[in-house]
């Protein structure tokens, strides 16, 4: 069987806990098709030998929320084999975000990030009322944690200096998964 890749003489690492073996693995189809002693030949053949060959690493806390606007390959995070990311941690997330409060989520990611305020400024840019432009790179998927503060709570109630009532509390799930379905548009 011809594949599209074929990458040889690596050390197979394939995530399980498992140890390493040495090995290939094919491609066909944007798909693994076979791992081990793969026979057939490859369109493209890759020689690992001295290689790690594993699948791709999740990253499931960062703050790239604003540096993906600029730096849509999320480096040096896929320099070395990242391939998922999780945003949006610590309450922290670009989306969604009323037009008045972009200021004070920007300063709040300078303070506890040590984001530069002037390169959020100039680097991120906004679309509608609350989405940020996605400029996200193919290849690396991410998964946004949504930031109640900003886009949730506003819909549910306008006491942010109080507690949430029983009724707030009980609007929380649908709204959230609402505004996250809708790209988290607010009013």
């Amino acid at each position: 069987m011809a594949h599209d890749l074929v990458i040889r003489g690596g050390l197979i690492v394939d995530g399980t806990g498992a140890p390493g073996y040495p090995g290939d693995l094919a491609v066909s189809a944007g798909r693994i098709t076979e791992v081990g002693t793969v026979s057939g030949r490859g369109a493209r053949e890759i020689d690992a030998d001295g290689l790690v060959v594993a699948p791709g690493f999740i990253d499931p806390h960062t703050h790239y929320d604003a540096q993906l606007t600029w730096d849509p390959s999320a480096s040096c995070t896929s320099w070395h084999g990242v391939t998922t990311i999780v945003t949006g941690n610590c309450g922290f997330t670009l989306a969604p975000c009323r037009p008045e409060d972009r200021l004070t989520l920007m300063k709040m990611l300078e303070y506890v990030e040590g984001m530069s305020l002037d390169a959020m400024q100039k680097g991120i840019r906004w679309e509608g009322k609350t989405k940020v432009v996605p400029t996200f790179s193919v290849g690396l998927l991410l998964v946004f944690v949504f930031a109640v503060q900003f886009g949730v709570l506003p819909a549910v109630t306008s006491k942010a200096d109080q507690w949430l009532t029983a009724d707030d509390l009980a609007k929380l799930p649908g709204i959230g998964l609402s505004h996250a379905l809708q790209g988290a548009e607010t009013t």
